[in-house]
């Protein structure tokens, strides 16, 4: 018996050997398949997509960027800035900061603190 079941598998892996090896199961289930395109549109269209895919990161940082936000504490003092109980001093440049500690500041360098812009008497 020992000696069929070896032809059996004889049997078996040449015809395994004469058929086409499995094709793998995709990774992106749903979407056409590219098997009838050559392989220069296929990476025209990898390229294509690539493009399209950086296109939108750019206009989402460009978009962050372009909405203002302002600060909640003080870059100075680090502490959470109130403007409806707190007096407020709001630099040339836009930033704002508690007016005794920009005031501070300013005695030292006559610098915004955030990004360095000079600024004339407060």
């Amino acid at each position: 018996m020992a000696t069929s079941a070896s032809v059996a598998e004889q049997i078996g892996a040449r015809i395994a050997a004469l058929l086409p090896p499995p094709v793998p199961p995709l990774a992106s289930a749903g979407k056409p398949h590219d098997f009838g395109l050559s392989l220069q549109q296929r990476s025209y269209k990898l390229q294509q997509r690539q493009r399209f895919q950086m296109h939108r990161v750019l206009q989402y940082k460009t978009l962050r960027r372009r909405r203002h936000r302002p600060h909640l504490e003080c870059a100075i003092c680090l502490e959470t800035m109130q403007p409806s109980i707190e007096a407020l001093c709001r630099l040339p440049c836009g930033h704002e900061y508690h007016r005794a500690c920009i005031d501070t500041w300013a005695l030292r360098q006559p610098t915004c603190p955030f990004d360095r812009q000079p600024f004339g008497r407060l």
